[in-house]
């Protein structure tokens, strides 16, 4: 149990600037011998996308800000089911008067 803590502590640490792709491959290696299947199964899925999710978590960027509008259009489509039309519609997303 102390090396699984310490493992699942020192993600966070595999993407700053200065760790490299070794260093994470290592994690990886270490959490699969662990041999707790959910886990193991993440550290699977991490090395088989290792350039995706390094450039996600240490890029500036972010899409928050999009799927919360689609979250919020979603929301207002479930209220809406089987009422009027786009032109309801238009006037909620758009909260035209």
């Amino acid at each position: 149990m102390k090396v699984l803590n310490e493992l699942v502590r020192s993600f966070k640490n595999l993407f700053n600037e200065g760790t490299s792709e070794q260093d994470t491959l290592w994690w990886c290696e270490q959490v699969e011998r662990m041999n707790e299947t959910p886990l193991a199964s993440f550290a699977t899925y991490i090395r088989g996308d290792i350039d995706a999710i390094r450039l996600g978590m240490t890029l500036p960027w972010s899409n928050g800000m999009v799927e919360g509008q689609v979250n919020r259009l979603k929301t207002i489509k479930r209220q809406m089911y089987g009422r009027a039309g786009l032109e309801l519609m238009r006037i909620k997303i758009l909260n035209v008067t």
